[in-house]
C-alpha cells in the first residue's frame, strides 16, 4: 500500500505538477524581458546621447590644423614667458576603420614653473584633443655649462572619417 501511493505521488508529481513548475518559471522570465523591452525606446534614446556625446568629445573637425594651432599658442605663450620651441616635427598619423589618430609632438625649454603653466594652459584650450604623454628632461649645454629643461608634450587627436555614399 505504501509502495503505491509513492507511486501515485511520483506519477502526479511527473504529469501534472512539474510542467505546472516548468511553466511557471517560463512564464516569469518572459514577465522580465516584457518589462525590458518596454524600457527598451528610454534605454536606446539613453545610449545614443551617450555615443552622441562621446563622438563630440573625442571627434577633433577634419579641416582643423592641429600642429598649426600648438605653433600659435606656444608663440603666444612664448612672449608673455621665458620658453622657446625646440622642437615641432610633422606629426605621426594612423588610421584604422573609420579613425585617424594623429599624434603631435612638441619639445619645449623653459623652467619648470613656465613649462607647467604652459602644458596646463594648452590641456585647457585643447579640450578636443588628448595630452597622451609628458617628459620633463634636463641636459647640460655644454658650450655654457648650464642646464637646460625641455618639456616633451604628446598630443592625440582622433578624427573620425565618414564615407560618403
Amino acid at each position: 500500500m505504501a509502495l503505491l501511493i509513492i507511486v501515485f505521488a511520483y506519477l502526479s508529481y511527473d504529469l501534472a505538477i512539474k510542467n505546472t513548475i516548468v511553466s511557471y518559471r517560463a512564464c516569469n522570465s518572459y514577465l522580465v524581458k516584457i518589462s525590458a523591452a518596454q524600457d527598451a525606446p528610454a534605454q536606446m534614446q539613453k545610449i545614443n546621447e551617450e555615443l552622441e556625446s562621446i563622438n563630440v568629445n573625442i571627434n577633433t573637425p577634419l579641416n582643423i590644423n592641429f600642429q598649426e594651432l600648438l605653433l600659435k599658442k606656444v608663440t603666444d605663450f612664448s612672449l608673455e614667458r621665458n620658453i622657446i620651441l625646440r622642437e615641432l616635427p610633422e606629426p605621426h598619423s594612423y588610421k584604422e576603420q573609420d579613425f585617424l589618430v594623429e599624434t603631435n609632438k612638441i619639445v619645449v625649454e623653459g623652467n619648470f614653473i613656465d613649462l607647467l603653466t604652459l602644458m596646463f594652459e594648452m590641456e585647457k584650450e585643447f579640450n578636443f584633443s588628448k595630452i597622451a604623454g609628458v617628459v620633463f628632461a634636463s641636459k647640460k649645454d655644454q658650450k655654457t655649462e648650464r642646464i637646460r629643461l625641455t618639456l616633451t608634450i604628446y598630443y592625440q587627436n582622433i578624427k573620425i572619417i565618414k564615407d560618403e555614399i
